[in-house]
């Protein structure tokens, strides 16, 4: 059973769900992880213009993570937002100082002809960890507007705009414009626990001023297997994510995450 907030307003934010330990921990590990040079497919530094760096596959790749995943707290609160039945989608990412502007995460597919979106059972939700708190001057979560997770896209165009550049960088301007004076700043704590409706319309929240690094944590959960195979399907037929279905999961994660509850599509 879907909660009433995350299906009208499409996010839900679950307060105080680690330790001021745990936050600590986490932060410490992903630190030094991004210290270290990339070593697994998928795995980037300094993407120009969005973000510092992204490692893929965190909790797999980097056992030390693991224990994030099968928190008995974070499990409590999907199971409080999406009920007992709830499929983990194999993307999955950390991000370091990512401040990415306003966005719909399901504009690309649209764009490539994918539609499955737009389905009455779909059900797709991000789920974000910050591992700081949010504030307007060092940003550190996450803005949204409130129920834009229902309608259409307003990143999809009529084709005629994109053969007039003009035109396109006005709409554009005026988009973003309209967004940020009617986004939402979601001001979490490092020790919450972030769901959101992958359509919604969101950007980070922007920082006005750069004193510390940004880290974060990112994957997705469906209640519904058809979603969740959907979407999944998808995600692999990606030119960028050419092997990432082969990736040889361990069996101790594996096992974690059927002993927590969370069903690992593959």
């Amino acid at each position: 059973m879907i909660t009433k907030q995350l299906l009208v307003n499409g996010y839900e934010l679950h307060k105080n769900v680690f330790t001021p330990e745990e936050v600590k921990k986490a932060s410490r590990i992903l630190s030094s992880i991004f210290d270290k040079q990339p070593k697994f497919k998928g795995d980037r530094t300094n993407s120009p213009g969005i973000f510092e760096g992204t490692r893929q596959d965190p909790f797999n790749s980097y056992p030390e993570l693991q224990f994030i995943i099968t928190s008995e707290k974070l499990i409590s609160a999907l199971k409080t937002s999406l009920g007992n039945d709830i499929y983990l989608l194999p993307q999955m990412a950390a991000h370091k100082n990512g401040f990415p502007d306003w966005h719909r995460d399901t504009t690309r597919q649209e764009k490539e002809g994918h539609t499955f979106h737009y389905l009455s059972h779909y059900n797709v939700v991000n789920c974000g960890l910050y591992f700081q708190p949010n504030n307007l001057a060092l940003g550190g979560g996450l803005d949204v507007i409130p129920e834009s997770h229902v309608g259409p896209d307003p990143f999809i165009t009529k084709s005629w705009y994109n053969k007039l550049p003009i035109i396109r960088r006005l709409y554009n301007q005026s988009l973003y414009k309209r967004l940020s004076k009617n986004g939402r700043t979601i001001f979490n704590d490092s020790s919450d626990f972030l769901i959101f409706d992958q359509r919604i319309l969101h950007r980070a929240t922007q920082p006005t001023e750069r004193s510390r690094d940004k880290f974060s944590i990112f994957f997705m959960c469906s209640p519904d297997y058809q979603s969740a195979r959907q979407y999944t399907d998808y995600f692999f037929s990606r030119p960028e994510s050419v092997g990432l279905d082969q990736i040889q999961y361990r069996r101790e994660f594996i096992e974690a995450l059927e002993h927590a509850g969370l069903k690992l599509m593959i």
